[in-house]
């Protein structure tokens, strides 16, 4: 003859209920996150022993972590597939992204980081002149970093376009004469081409973008708040520029 379990009285019950409902969620408040990033320095890159992630966005993102509490794991991956993941896996963000209209409703944002002026860069011997505007400088061919978002605007404008794989690729090309002008940032371009030994020069700065970490929208709100609300306390105590300087 089979045994019933006595029952629960009813407020063990709800007791019981609560409890088990805690323990499910309790997971997902805890979970870790995923940072993903591009070699695009100064912001994030590979240091000199080829192991080290660094620069002033992985400095900026580490001590806000430290200061929130929240644990992720920071990975560096070719920018198309960072980028893409941040749109496909949950609780994966990407940085150091531009905030712009086409992207604006697929992330969550978190910033920002920094802000950057692209700008159109010639050799420093090239006979192009400083522009007032982009439609002066349309018969040039302009190479530029795969995928990107500058890229993505030059496009749009009826430019013609050089793809590289990295920075330092199209860096080399204008160095060789095998493009006119580089798209690049006001921060990447000159490290760039301070430690390749090219000497260039700005003709036109076309755009001013602040740069986010991106994040998937399930990522939880708590989690966005909270790291929102830390990155502006160190805008604010100075923490930021801090790191943005040490890389300048």
């Amino acid at each position: 003859m089979q045994r019933r379990r006595p029952t629960p009285p009813p407020g063990l019950r709800t007791a019981l209920l609560v409890s088990a409902l805690l323990a499910l969620a309790a997971p997902s408040a805890v979970r870790a996150l995923t940072f993903v990033t591009e070699n695009y320095p100064p912001l994030n890159f590979l240091a000199d022993d080829g192991r080290t992630l660094t620069g002033s966005s992985v400095d900026t993102l580490r001590e806000m972590l430290r200061r929130t509490g929240l644990t992720a794991t920071i990975g560096l991956y070719p920018w198309p597939r960072a980028y893409r993941m941040a749109q496909t896996d949950p609780d994966t963000c990407v940085f150091t992204t531009a905030r712009t209209a086409p992207r604006e409703a697929l992330f969550a944002w978190v910033g920002p980081l920094t802000t950057a002026q692209w700008t159109l860069y010639a050799r420093a011997t090239s006979p192009i002149q400083p522009a007032r505007s982009l439609d002066e400088l349309k018969q040039y061919v302009v190479g530029r970093y795969q995928d990107d978002a500058k890229g993505a605007l030059l496009k749009s404008r009826g430019f013609i376009l050089d793809d590289a794989h990295n920075e330092e690729q199209s860096l080399r090309k204008l160095e060789a004469g095998r493009i006119d002008l580089w798209a690049a940032s006001s921060d990447s371009g000159p490290w760039h081409a301070a430690r390749l030994r090219v000497a260039i020069k700005p003709v036109i700065v076309f755009g001013e973008v602040e740069m986010y970490l991106a994040c998937h929208p399930a990522v939880p709100s708590a989690a966005l708040e909270k790291m929102n609300a830390t990155l502006k306390a160190m805008r604010e105590d100075g923490s930021v520029k801090k790191y943005i300087d040490a890389y300048r």
